[in-house]
């Protein structure tokens, strides 16, 4: 078997598998109906607070950084003498 063909058929097989998942659809779950909440007491009454000042604050600054970019900063390059 050549391997242009053994590719192909795999990349035709990858493909076939990504199409044939994302037309399936999943089976509904049966729920059952929530239960009725019987009240057995009367509500509490709501308390009303009075809004205090808060006293003014400055905004936080930023952390100083080095980072240029997203995640690729992240990565550890490592070099083994061979």
């Amino acid at each position: 078997m050549s391997r242009k063909l053994l590719a192909t058929t795999l990349a035709l097989l990858v493909v076939a598998s990504l199409v044939l998942s994302a037309c399936g659809t999943p089976t509904p779950v049966a729920t059952e109906a929530p239960a009725e909440v019987v009240a057995t007491e009367a509500p509490a009454p709501a308390i009303e607070e009075k809004p205090t000042e808060a006293a003014p604050t400055e905004a936080p600054a930023a952390p100083a950084t080095t980072r240029k970019g997203a995640w690729l900063d992240e990565i550890v390059f490592s070099v083994v003498a061979g």
